[in-house]
């Protein structure tokens, strides 16, 4: 389903499908998943439908709820994502998404990380599994720049044959960032289960939200952006 991480799929009680990843197989990966699509939200990068899954007799699970219209065949996945076929924004959205990927500290950003949807005139992209982020390898996460053969960075550069970099979109990422307040941040660890995230650390990353250590790794995404190789 587009994710080593994920522990199941299955059907909620809703009606509709789940991926499941579980903090028995990645201990730290649903916090990572939680945090990141929430501040994905905040900052405008589209995200598949996210949802705390209540499994019997088993730790609250993170649900990405799968959707019916997105697109599977990998033939037109490449197209989608070389330009040859419409999608709303690409350009714009992959790199607001780089500069989102650069902050939370996202190595893992692969093609298959993009889901492509159907839309009104033609596709829309969105952005998922964020399991290996954020505070998932441990805190606070690893200074900038990236390893050159992670890939995010590996195939960031691989789109940037097919596509112009917009800096303008990035910038306005980072922009939205720096405007999330720490209560939004501690409201994020409130709605998260408690058994996802010891709370001495939830409060690390809040106390860190406030501080000029976020500043300055905002401010090393936009030298990321200026001096690494986006045309």
């Amino acid at each position: 389903m587009g994710s080593a991480d994920a522990s199941y799929t299955g059907t909620g009680d809703d009606g509709q499908d789940y991926v499941i990843k579980t903090i028995e197989k990645t201990p730290d990966g649903p916090a990572a998943e939680w945090f990141c699509h929430e501040l994905a939200e905040l900052c405008g990068i589209a995200v598949p439908h996210y949802c705390e899954l209540k499994m019997p007799g088993a730790a609250p699970a993170f649900g990405s709820r799968f959707d019916g219209s997105a697109i599977t065949d990998k033939v037109v996945i490449m197209q989608l994502l070389q330009g040859s076929l419409p999608v709303s924004l690409l350009a714009e959205r992959i790199s607001a998404i780089h500069a989102f990927d650069l902050f939370v500290g996202n190595d893992d950003r692969h093609l298959g990380n993009y889901l492509f949807v159907k839309s009104i005139k033609a596709h829309a992209v969105q952005a998922f599994d964020f399991g290996r982020a954020w505070t998932e390898r441990g805190w606070p996460i690893s200074a900038l720049p990236m390893p050159r053969d992670c890939n995010t960075m590996e195939y960031i550069a691989w789109l940037l044959m097919h596509h112009k970099f917009d800096h303008a979109a990035a910038a306005a990422l980072l922009q939205r960032i720096a405007s999330i307040t720490p209560q939004q941040i501690k409201a994020i660890y409130a709605n998260m289960p408690s058994k996802w995230c010891d709370r001495n650390l939830r409060n690390d990353v809040t106390r860190w939200w406030s501080t000029q250590a976020r500043i300055q790794r905002l401010n090393q995404v936009a030298l990321e952006l200026k001096n690494g190789r986006y045309k």
